[in-house]
C-alpha cells in the first residue's frame, strides 16, 4: 500500500488490509475492549501488528487502509526538509 497511494487523489478512499505495520495505527476502543491485542506469540502464522490485524478480522473487524494518506516516518526532500 506504500506506494498505491497518491496524496493528490481523494483522501476518503478505503483499501482492505490483511495486514498492517506500525508506524500509525487508528484503533477504536471497542476493539481493544473486546480482547483484541498486540500478540507476542504467533497468531495465524503473524505475530504483533501483523498478528493484531489477523485477531481483528477473524473477530469480524474490518481493517482499512487509507492509501491517499502521507504519514512522514522521517524526512524526505518529498517533505520540503533538504
Amino acid at each position: 500500500m506504500a506506494k498505491m497511494g497518491n496524496w493528490r487523489d481523494n483522501k476518503d478512499v478505503e483499501v482492505e488490509l490483511d495486514g498492517i505495520g506500525g508506524v500509525n495505527i487508528l484503533v477504536k476502543a471497542d476493539v481493544h475492549r473486546s480482547g483484541i491485542n498486540f500478540p507476542c506469540y504467533a497468531f495465524e502464522n503473524q505475530a504483533e501488528t501483523e498478528g493484531f490485524a489477523k485477531m481483528a478480522k477473524r473477530a469480524g473487524y474490518d481493517v482499512i487502509g487509507l492509501p491517499n494518506y502521507i504519514v512522514w516516518h522521517y524526512d524526505t526532500q518529498e517533505k520540503g526538509n533538504k
